[in-house]
């Protein structure tokens, strides 16, 4: 037989065993039935299964403790921890899926207290959770605070941070002159540098011009005579080149008018589009069917009632990605209470991206779009007809919108 200090390690061994298979099955997809169970555990509580797991292995843990003094208030330890780590996930914004439970709670708050308040009661909440937690003594913790700040070392701190902040303010100010500086004396030496290379240059040109007018006086006098025979000659040829280009401009006037009667045909003519009938007619068959379609339904008005929101499905429609529900709310049930249950109506339908669009333009319904399981091909041949039909200059073909219309 087993004494009792044995049958509490075994108890231990077993409860962080669970807290254990509750991770895994939390975070996997291969866990069979416990696995199963868990999925629908999610749907009441969503993450908080992971509280679970923490609860199991901290309760495992304590049956290892031989005394009794060490487990005396040891469940108010954990469950003020609990509190402590929902109310700090909750503030941070880590957890955002509670499920139907913590939607139900979080509603209810929210309607008590409001937004704001709700947000101020678990700030509330983490502290009695510290409080409980570390046995903090508040009237301790504001005595020790009033005493440093009325003694000389709060002075002390603040007057080495001021002290340190003027030191770094004057070092900023030292580099920033000393760079100015370099940066005028370099531009006062390059400025010097030009101006004695201009000198020079303008010396050089100087000299050079008057070497070349000595030079070029000499054969002046030969040049000019031979300037009046090329002359003459050039006279000569110019002559018969302005008869020549007159034959070739009569030529190319006659030409241009040709081209210009070519091109005024070709712009009274119109572009014809290719026919659609170039393109295959697809047969598309539709992938949702009516029992899929009840069913769905069944579905969306159960989860509904179990958020106490009681409608009625006046009309579907199947678009080619997605199918609508047109609901009717009952009296007295306000529509904000239903924007809030897109997630959750996602998990009971195993589904993602619901939108919910209240009110449905131009009519008196609520429409809630499902994404279908298959969605059902858009034929090109379709859509590029309406375009072709429409009378607008510039037109595109988009696809079709959630009543299998196209959309151009």
């Amino acid at each position: 037989m087993l004494d009792k200090r044995h049958k509490k390690q075994v108890a231990g061994v077993l409860f962080c065993g669970v807290s254990i298979l509750l991770i895994f099955a939390f975070f996997s997809s291969d866990s069979g039935l416990f696995g199963n169970l868990v999925e629908h555990l999610k749907r009441f509580t969503g993450t908080g299964v992971l509280l679970a797991a923490y609860f199991f292995w901290i309760t495992g843990v304590s049956f290892f403790y031989k005394e009794k003094d060490e487990n005396k208030d040891f469940m108010l330890d954990l469950l003020a921890w609990l509190l402590f780590t929902c109310c700090f996930l909750i503030i941070t914004g880590k957890i955002d899926k509670g499920g139907n439970i913590g939607s139900f709670v979080y509603q209810s708050f929210v309607y008590v207290f409001g937004n704001t308040g709700t947000i101020i009661l678990a700030y509330l909440l983490t502290l009695v959770s510290l409080l409980i937690t570390f046995r903090i003594d508040l009237v301790k913790v504001f005595l020790k605070i009033n005493t440093y700040i009325k003694s000389e070392r709060l002075k002390d701190v603040l007057k080495r941070f001021l002290v340190k902040q003027k030191n770094k303010e004057n070092s900023l100010k030292e580099e920033n002159i000393s760079t100015d500086s370099l940066a005028q004396t370099h531009v006062f030496d390059v400025r010097k540098t030009i101006e004695k290379e201009e000198d020079v240059n303008n010396k050089k040109s100087e000299t050079k011009s008057i070497e070349e007018n000595k030079v070029e006086e000499k054969p002046k006098q030969e040049k000019s005579e031979k300037n009046e025979n090329k002359s003459d000659k050039k006279r000569k040829e110019n002559i018969k080149k302005s008869k020549d280009q007159e034959d070739n401009s009569s030529d190319i006037s006659e030409e241009i008018k040709e081209k210009k009667g070519l091109e005024k045909e070709s712009e009274t003519e119109e572009f014809v589009l290719p026919p659609v009938e170039l393109l295959d007619d697809i047969e598309v068959k539709q992938t949702v069917s009516e029992d899929e379609l009840q069913i769905k339904g069944e579905k969306l008005l159960s989860t509904l009632s179990s958020f106490k929101i009681q409608a009625e499905i006046i009309a579907t429609t199947i678009g080619p990605s997605v199918t609508r529900f047109e609901l009717r709310l009952a009296a007295g049930i306000k529509v904000s209470k239903l924007l809030g249950l897109s997630n959750d109506i996602g998990v009971t339908l195993a589904t993602k991206n619901i939108r919910i669009e209240a009110p449905i333009p131009g009519k008196s319904a609520i429409g809630i779009e499902i994404p279908n399981e298959n969605p059902m091909l858009v034929p090109f041949r379709q859509v590029i007809d309406k375009v072709k039909k429409s009378d607008h200059s510039l037109r595109m073909g988009l696809g079709k919108n959630i009543n299998g219309k196209e959309v151009i």
